[in-house]
């Protein structure tokens, strides 16, 4: 949804010069990014800096366009902005505290290190070779096809990129997620020997995960544990006051943390 916001001025521009040409499109496209910060500052009470840094630019270009009536100004905006954000993530990848994609994405996803540098890596590359992509086509073409190509061209390259970038970064959040679970599933274990040791000091206690048995249940199959005891307090006692006991013993946890427990009590 937000890349769709950031595509707003770009979607207004091809639009207005469908119908009026380049110089109304650009005026459309100057007054719908003042709309776009405004609206953001209104909301957040921040701006973020490539949103600045895109108004701008275009209040540059844009108003050389009008100034001089010279289309040329117009042409040239996209590619400053994708040069400009290649020398951020450059400076940031050598000489910054973290990469420029880092600082931008941190907040979404966690990363290792290497997989952020290489993530800004690509980004770079992409942000340059979209700038002289853009100049190739407003030179090469005429106007009526360069702004079709910034339209289409760049959101399908765009679109086709973070499809890649994805894919690419698919096996590492499937491996934070992993350990994300881990420590859940320990962080149980820890709470079912404690309330279990406290309770029934046992002489014996085993307590299995059992959670790979069960993906596709609560949590893709987190809390499910098997428990196995010995206790004193289990002499002459029937089977099922010693379970009564166990229950007792873990209180409202089960069914909250623990979603299933499979009990088995050692009485000799």
């Amino acid at each position: 949804m937000r890349l769709l916001f950031d595509f707003l001025p770009i979607v207004v521009f091809f639009l207005v010069y469908k119908f009026f040409g380049i110089y109304i499109a650009t005026t459309a496209a100057i007054l719908i990014s003042l709309f776009q910060v405004i609206s953001y500052w209104l909301k957040h009470r921040s701006l973020p800096s490539i949103q600045l840094i895109s108004l701008v630019l275009i209040l540059l270009f844009g108003g050389s366009t009008l100034f001089f009536h010279n289309e040329l100004f117009i042409k040239w905006k996209p590619t400053a902005l994708y040069w400009l954000l290649a020398c951020a993530a450059l400076f940031s990848q050598y000489f910054g505290k973290k990469p420029l994609i880092q600082h931008l994405l941190e907040t979404n996803i966690t990363l290792p290190m290497q997989v952020w540098s290489t993530l800004n890596r690509n980004w770079l590359i992409f942000f340059l070779l979209m700038g002289g992509i853009n100049l190739w086509v407003a030179y090469s073409f005429n106007t009526n096809t360069w702004v079709n190509f910034k339209l289409f061209g760049f959101l399908g390259i765009t679109f086709l990129f973070i499809l890649i970038q994805a894919i690419y970064l698919a096996r590492y959040i499937q491996s934070d997620e992993k350990n994300m679970n881990t420590s859940k599933s320990d962080s149980r274990k820890t709470i079912l020997q404690k309330k279990l040791t406290q309770a029934l000091v046992p002489t014996f206690l085993d307590i299995i995960d059992e959670g790979d048995q069960h993906i596709g249940h609560a949590e893709e199959g987190a809390g499910h544990f098997a428990v196995h005891i010995a206790s004193p307090l289990f002499q002459n006692k029937p089977l099922v006051e010693c379970h009564r006991l166990v229950y007792l013993a873990l209180g409202n946890i089960v069914g909250k943390e623990i979603h299933a427990l499979r009990i088995k009590i050692i009485t000799s």
